[in-house]
């Protein structure tokens, strides 16, 4: 198994894996079908046309690097922010916040309940746990929720909006070893 050359690969996918699993039966799986859709947690923006009403995606933010106390100075301990923008359609404003509230707080309640991230899948490995993370440290909200138009052509043409957008940020601390 190969793991990725950049760590904060694992932290994201590692959050996105624990994201899916544990809101799939409420936000993330198709009603008709009883398929997971596994594309509503992704890192590309371009699923959103893909027609579902719940939508995480993962974008990398900061990092800070603290030295550990290791006496080789190999293992650094690296706190990663990791932005989940939480896309909710809504088909009448009057449903906006009724939608947006739960899911976001589904969103808070998974991530402090599984503050350990656990087993992983890169394309297509399973790896049994995310290595060396040792936990999420915090997340809050980085802006307001807002409106959010899918298309430009929508917002141009004075169409309301479609969907609720708020981005949270998430750090997690992870002990990395550079070899």
């Amino acid at each position: 198994m190969t793991f990725p050359l950049d760590p904060y690969t694992l932290v994201e996918a590692g959050i996105a894996d624990r994201l899916r699993s544990a809101l799939k039966a409420d936000y993330f799986t198709n009603p008709t079908t009883s398929d997971v859709q596994e594309w509503q947690v992704t890192d590309n923006d371009s699923e959103l046309h893909r027609g579902a009403n719940y939508f995480i995606v993962t974008r990398p933010g900061a990092f800070s690097q603290v030295t550990g106390d290791y006496n080789s100075g190999e293992i650094q301990t690296i706190e990663w922010e990791t932005f989940l923008r939480l896309y909710v359609r809504y088909q009448e404003k009057a449903e906006q916040w009724s939608l947006l509230k739960p899911f976001r707080a589904a969103v808070l309640r998974t991530v402090l309940k599984y503050r350990f991230l656990g087993k992983i899948t890169i394309n297509g490995d399973e790896i049994p746990e995310v290595l060396a993370v040792d936990r999420v440290r915090s997340i809050q909200p980085s802006e307001p929720a807002s409106y959010f138009w899918l298309f430009r052509q929508q917002q141009e043409s004075g169409m309301p909006p479609n969907f609720m957008y708020q981005p949270l940020r998430v750090v997690t601390r992870q002990r990395v070893r550079f070899d």
